[in-house]
């Protein structure tokens, strides 16, 4: 079934001129790992690329962008000629579930290009097929898993060499990231098997891969993880680790929004966790405020099934939603949902 779909998208990409790759908003190592590693290889074999980002990038995945790819991150301007009719004549989403996932300026030049393809890993959601080619595996440990068996067979049927390190070591991280450093539950053989034929292009010198995306952090970050252990709450008699920091929180820390990456696996750390909940408020495009909730789980727990009610989505143990309603409001309404399932 999946070699169907890879040949879909083989034929779309053939009969592509010009290729727009799209990614979700707040970013991870798997979005721009994938994103960037797809747009180098089929720049490789002569396809014009441009990446849409809808954020600037966190400093610590800028070494996965490419300089030799056009980015087109926020800047009005960009976005605009990018609307332009036959700007692009094929667009390819990656580690993205559903449209709402980009953010609202790549999602409009994304639903205007004729014809699309998504590449993803998540569980099927509302949502999930707004493009017209779906090549999309949960088994799938990250994005980057199944699109390395897609360039495979990509390079295969253009008679070109595999990706070259650079490309291997994104696809790597974009493993890295959605594993933990391999240990979550979604890691499997196959995933295993693609990273070690990975490594096999890239060499064994990884470790600072690993080290500055997990263990190094700017002080701003230490910052906000102690004002988030001192937050935090616990409920069902420990089992569900909640927190809750809004705008003045971060304000407080000196900390970016992207800095909140680092909270959701500290909060799975703390003993006897089954459930994580981390509620973050931000500010919309249009000025107005929501809740993301970010939520992590042991294989007991299903948390993708709650996201799923609020319009969230993402894998069984670790999935997200928005919310647009004030936080004690949020707290309420995912804690009785917790509670349903916990019962």
């Amino acid at each position: 079934m999946m070699r169907t779909k890879w040949i879909d998208c083989l034929n779309a990409i053939e009969n592509a001129n010009c290729i727009a790759v799209f990614m979700h908003k707040s970013v991870d190592g798997d979005a721009v790992g994938s994103a960037y590693a797809l747009a180098a290889a089929l720049r490789r074999s002569g396809k014009a690329v441009c990446v849409f980002m809808g954020e600037e990038c966190p400093d610590d995945l800028k070494f996965l962008m490419d300089e030799d790819i056009p980015t087109v991150t926020t800047e009005a301007e960009k976005f605009n000629a990018a609307k332009e009719e036959g700007a692009f004549d094929l667009a390819i989403a990656v580690d993205c579930a559903t449209a709402d996932r980009m953010s609202s300026a790549c999602k409009e030049v994304f639903l205007k290009i004729p014809k699309s393809i998504r590449i993803d890993h998540h569980l099927p959601c509302e949502g999930s097929d707004f493009a017209d080619i779906i090549a999309a595996d949960p088994k799938w440990a990250a994005a980057s898993e199944g699109l390395w068996d897609f360039l495979k067979m990509y390079c295969d049927g253009k008679r070109c060499p595999l990706p070259d390190r650079d490309v291997a070591i994104k696809l790597y991280t974009g493993i890295l990231t959605d594993t933990g450093r391999f240990v979550y539950s979604c890691t499997t053989g196959n995933t295993l098997r693609t990273v070690a034929e990975l490594v096999d292009i890239t060499g064994t010198d990884l470790n600072w891969i690993a080290r500055s995306l997990f263990d190094v952090k700017p002080e701003r970050v230490t910052r906000l993880l102690a004002e988030s252990y001192n937050k935090a709450e616990r409920f069902f008699e420990g089992k569900v680790t909640y927190l809750y920091l809004s705008l003045a929180d971060f304000e407080k820390a000196g900390a970016l929004s992207s800095d909140s990456n680092a909270i959701p696996p500290a909060l799975m750390n703390v003993m006897g966790t089954e459930i994580a909940v981390f509620a973050r408020e931000i500010v919309r495009s249009d000025g107005s405020v929501e809740i993301k909730v970010s939520m992590r789980s042991t294989t007991d727990y299903n948390v993708a099934a709650i996201c799923n009610i609020f319009g969230g989505g993402g894998h069984a143990c670790a999935s997200g939603c928005s919310i647009c309603e004030d936080s004690d409001t949020v707290k309420k309404m995912i804690l009785d949902e917790i509670g349903k399932i916990m019962d």
